[in-house]
């Protein structure tokens, strides 16, 4: 029995079982490790076979079960066992059973097979047909979660009996005896089939799909056995209607997938005429069409049909009444056709913008398979247009609506998936990303989506398509962090599944990229890494102790950085005073950019190393993380150190100015001294200084006593110039203590909140600004603007902007006089719109950097203009003149382009390309926009800028040109996607017409100029015109201008408002001008220029 098993023992066995798998995967079959692994691992696992049953290793939902027994949380953190986890999922297996009869020969083959890497495994056909190949006995490896035949526990609720059915966890004795108890509720009975399929929705799976056809005609299969062990006779009839309601082919499907149940058979044998005839004429029609009404049945699903025909066909009333059955048949094939016409119709409505299609659920369960079938086609702009009006659907506002959007996604995902598209299958998956993100608990169709997004992250990885992985991944790394705001139970499911994305092949396959830059794509595996969080922290913190390259070092401890706060647990343990120098240098390094306050007395037995690199790093940090606790902490570390290292912490004891440094300064003083008379010297001296610059009374005893001191003899144990110092740092201290008793006394701030940059950092800011108003009103205004300005940097450092310049803004309100404060507070702010990681920056932009001079890089580093600009933010806008290039330096954009109230989508673009290439390198407006998908961090290089650099580096325009070039031409992108932007046709006309500049308010501005035209369409114009220069003619970009055209001789003239849309080079003072009118020009019009030319 399950419940007799010892879990110890068993982990016991398992661990060694792994460390045999390993150790397989890593030696020589002959070699003594490997056999003394089998043998050890066989003896352990031996123990276990007291009882008289298997031992059931099973994976489900991330977690894995002993004998169907959850392992507690503490175990399933153990590294043998998520190795294990990693193990099945990779191989896709739900059970391994180990029979009490195995010996150590089968046992050594099972541990063998398993140590085979999953690309092996499934050259062979899988594991299973490995064990058959290889001749395994006595071990499984399954599927299907296994349960013995003592898994005989209640099954307590239907939500539970339907998981059950759905993964195939169900025994029949189970399955019978929840029936049994269920069935004598007759409105049990009547609902039960609705709401599995409920259930079926729930997890993403409509009606039609394979999977809820299987799963809903095994649920009946069951309730009709159960009835006829109980001898209802009313069950099947009762049943039947219920089904015949729900759809038309689940009695079907009941009898097909049920052929072998004498219970089924018999029961059908019992139905009247009618119903028998019908369900035997679906059937026949699903033999000769291969169609289950709108779905296609596969050759792998057509021969249950087939012979369930067969049977009822062979039945007497199915000789007897074969005409009607033929007729029956006629009619639901006519019904068949209908309605794969209206679902046709429906989804060909769906691509020009109608929406029937989502309200249609045969249309809606029809979807997958077209935008499969059409993806087969090379279709893509179908598939494209198809993709994006479901995704529309997905609303919020309407979740029914957004729910069945989401099921008919996921459908196509896995379909697109079987074809190996994982480029459309990111495209699907994008807005299922998004409303995942909006979710607010873990629903069967999260799950679903999730487990789509862990097949697909897996895929992307192993196909080395790194970047396309990172926004699936970044959902649920937020989601983990709390960044985005979930309960609980979500924020740990958002951490399983990240473990889940993590499985030993990606994971394994992320730090081969990042160590040796495959393909390139370093960057998106460290990208990658830094999202699954404390996952990646222990291995990465292995390889920086590892490392012997300072380069690898630095990206490590990049990620790690970007990990941030998930990073610390892992990190503060391995920070022991017994660590190598070199490897705790730099984890104090990292300690010092993301602890805090409460790390400092992990630093304090660090103090004592004899190692200048290891004091520097234990400074530093302790500067960095020490807050209000520096004080105490310097203080205790300057009895401790090396006298060659005092005088540097009784420096930054002066620049602290805190009382409580005066005690440690003076008993440093008091104390002898074990170093040479120079060390002594400085660190006498530093103290005095320090004292004085500190400036407390409570320093004037020891300094008085330096002052007066002598020795034996006469002689003192102070120099004249350590006694100089120490009567200066007296007067500098009598001095201060004066002018602070002239000085008009301020009131104590008050003591019930300490308010340091730490305090500022937890609270919320609702209560900070209580503080704040609270200061102002007890008059306490410099301790109202300390607050305001520390609140500044919080918001700035969160990129909250709008709340950052808000609280400048009341700096002012508090003291208009608080200059000082506010210019602070603009730098702050300026700081971290623009900040811009310089190693990964200079990584990012590495190419084109290589492609300049040193004198060239320098000046376009320092003349590009980096800003942050905020999600759904157009940095570049359809119709406006472009006068800067923009380099995205991090985050993603889309490029659009809007005609009317439609949006067209035309690329995206992300990290490391470079946007605006044809409005800054041609004399058009932009065509299009861009638009931030997420903040955006990009620098902006101004044509005056460009103008200046040409002039001191002639070479420059040609290098930014070719590598400019390559990112984003958008005549091109538009022509390779198909779109097509223009609304109206053109024609090529002859005449002159004449153009006028308009101001914005209608009145004219220069002289008017005469042109050629070129050619004309309702839209807009083209003429050639003569210029003076092609930077004259760039000034006409977006100018307002007046058109006077005359059709022709006698016809009145006539003019047209429009825009300076574009303007290009045709020869020497000569230019054609492309104007695009403010409103359609009338048709007649048109009509009358084109027949006159």
């Amino acid at each position: 029995m399950a419940d007799d098993l010892n879990i110890q023992t068993a982990l016991g066995a398992v661990n060694l079982f792994m460390s045999t798998v390993k150790n397989c995967r890593l030696y020589p079959e002959s070699s003594d490790i490997v056999r003394q692994s089998l043998t050890s691992g066989y003896s352990r696992l031996a123990t276990l076979f007291y009882r008289d049953a298997p031992f059931i290793v099973s994976e489900a939902q991330g977690s894995i079960l002993f004998d169907g027994k959850l392992l507690d949380a503490k175990s399933q953190r153990m590294p043998q066992i998520h190795s294990l986890r990693l193990l099945m999922q990779a191989l896709n297996l739900k059970s391994i059973v180990f029979d009490r009869s195995i010996d150590q020969e089968n046992y050594a083959k099972a541990s063998r097979i398993l140590s085979m890497t999953p690309e092996e495994v499934d050259a062979q056909g899988g594991v299973r047909k490995v064990f058959e190949a290889e001749g395994v006995s006595f071990v499984s490896a399954n599927h299907n979660v296994f349960l013995g035949a003592e898994a005989d526990e209640v099954i307590e609720s239907d939500e539970d009996f339907f998981r059950r059915i759905w993964f195939g966890q169900i025994t029949e004795l189970q399955a019978l005896a929840y029936i049994t108890r269920k069935t004598v509720n007759a409105a049990w009975l009547s609902s039960v089939s609705g709401r599995f399929l409920t259930f079926c929705a729930d997890k993403g799976y409509e009606p039609n799909d394979w999977d809820t056809i299987s799963r809903l005609a095994c649920l009946n299969g069951y309730l009709v056995r159960a009835g006829s062990e109980q001898g209802n006779t009313a069950i099947f009839p009762l049943l039947y209607e219920r089904l015949e309601a729900l759809g038309p082919w689940l009695n079907a499907d009941l009898l097909a997938l049920n052929l072998s149940e004498a219970a089924v058979t018999k029961a059908v044998e019992h139905l009247e005429n009618e119903s028998f005839m019908l369900l035997a004429a679906r059937l026949l029609l699903v033999k000769q069409t291969q169609r289950r009404g709108s779905r296609l049945v596969g050759r792998v699903h057509i021969k249950a049909y087939n012979d369930a025909s067969d049977w009822i066909l062979a039945r007497p009333r199915g000789s007897e009444f074969s005409s009607s059955i033929e007729a029956l048949r006629s009619r639901e094939e006519a019904a068949q056709n209908e309605t794969l016409a209206r679902i046709e119709a429906a989804i060909e409505g769906l691509m020009v913008g109608e929406s029937d299609a989502l309200n249609d659920l045969d249309a809606l369960a029809a979807l997958p398979r077209v935008m499969a079938e059409r993806t087969q086609q090379g279709k893509a702009q179908e598939v494209e247009r198809l993709i994006q009006a479901v995704s529309l659907a997905i609303n919020l506002e309407d979740e029914a609506k957004s729910m069945a959007a989401v099921r008919v996604l996921l459908q196509t995902a896995k379909a697109l998936t079987g074809l190996e598209r994982l480029d459309l299958v990111s495209r699907v998956l994008g807005p299922i990303n998004l409303w995942a993100r909006y979710q607010q608990e873990v629903t069967p169709l999260f799950e679903s989506a999730s487990d789509m997004m862990v097949n697909h992250i897996h895929n992307l990885v192993v196909g080395g398509q790194y970047g396309e992985a990172v926004p699936f991944m970044e959902s649920f790394s937020l989601m983990a962090q709390g960044r985005l705001k979930k309960d609980l139970h979500m924020t740990r499911y958002a951490e399983r599944t990240l473990r889940r994305m993590a499985s030993e092949r990606v994971f394994n396959l992320l730090m081969e990229t990042f160590r040796e830059d495959t393909d390139g794509h370093r960057h998106q595996a460290s990208v990658v890494l830094a999202l699954l969080g404390n996952i990646a922290v222990p291995p990465l913190l292995d390889l920086l102790r590892e490392s012997e390259v300072m380069a690898e070092r630095i990206r490590v401890m990049g990620v790690l950085k970007n990990i941030g706060p998930g990073t610390l647990e892992e990190l503060t343990q391995r920070i022991t005073p017994d660590s190598a120098w070199f490897y705790l240098r730099n984890l104090l390094k990292l300690l010092g950019e993301i602890g805090g306050e409460e790390h400092i007395d992990i630093l304090e037995p660090l103090v004592t190393r004899r190692e200048e690199q290891v004091i520097d790093a234990v400074i530093s940090c302790a500067k960095q993380i020490g807050g209000s606790r520096r004080v105490r902490f310097f203080s205790k570390a300057l009895l401790a150190v090396p006298d060659r290292v005092k005088p540097r912490l009784a420096g930054l004891l002066a620049q602290f100015g805190d009382d409580d440094g005066v005690y440690a300064l003076s008993a440093v003083l008091r104390s002898r001294m074990t170093g040479s008379p120079e060390e002594k010297d400085k660190v006498i001296k530093a103290a005095c200084s320090a004292m004085g610059e500190i400036g407390s009374m409570k320093a004037l005893p020891t300094l008085q006593k330096v002052v007066d001191q002598k020795g034996l003899l006469g002689r003192s144990r102070y120099t004249s110039e350590q006694k100089r110092l120490a009567e200066e740092a007296i007067l500098k201290i009598r001095h201060a203590m004066s002018k602070e008793r002239s000085a008009p006394k301020e009131k104590e701030p008050d003591a019930r909140v300490k308010v340091t940059r730490d305090y500022i950092a937890s609270e919320e800011f609702g209560t900070l600004e209580a503080i704040v108003s609270g200061l102002i009103s007890g008059g306490k205004k410099a301790s109202a603007l300390k607050v305001l300005l520390l609140m500044v940097e919080r918001a700035a450092r969160e990129k909250d902007f709008k709340r950052a310049e808000r609280y400048k803004a009341r700096l002012s309100d508090v003291d208009e006089m608080a200059l000082g404060e506010v210019v602070r507070a603009e730098e702050i702010i300026d700081q971290e719109r623009c900040f811009v990681d310089s190693g990964e920056y200079m990584e990012t932009w590495k190419d084109f950097y290589a492609l300049l001079t040193e004198e060239e890089a320098s000046g376009f580093y320092h003349h590009v203009r980096n800003e942050v600009v905020e999600v759904d933010t157009e940095i570049i806008s359809q119709g406006e003149v472009s006068n800067r290039l923009c380099f995205i330096n991090s985050g993603r954009a889309k490029i659009v382009y809007k005609d009317d109230a439609r949006e067209l989508f035309i690329k995206e673009m992300c990290k490391g390309e470079v946007a605006g290439y044809d409005a800054f390198f041609h004399t058009s407006v932009c065509t299009a926009s861009l638009v931030a998908l997420s903040r955006v961090n990009v620098g902006f290089l101004d044509r005056e800028v460009l103008t200046l650099m040409q002039e001191k580096h002639p070479d420059f325009l040609g290098k930014l040109q070719s590598f400019c070039g390559q990112f984003n031409n958008l005549t091109e992108t538009v022509q390779a996607k198909g779109l097509e932007r223009r609304r109206y046709r053109r024609f090529h006309v002859k005449g002159r017409v004449v153009f006028q500049l308009m101001t914005d308010k209608g009145t004219t501005v220069g002289k008017s100029f005469t042109g050629v035209f070129l050619d004309i369409s309702e839209g807009g114009l083209s003429a050639v015109v003569k210029s003076s220069g092609y930077s004259m003619a760039r000034l006409l970009l977006g100018r307002s201008i007046c058109s006077l055209m005359k059709p022709g001789e006698g016809a009145e003239r006539f003019s047209v408002q429009g825009r300076v849309s574009s303007v290009n080079e045709r020869g020497e003072n000569t230019i054609s001008i492309h104007v695009a009118f403010a409103r359609p020009l009338a048709v007649s019009s048109l009509e009358a220029l084109v027949t006159t030319s």
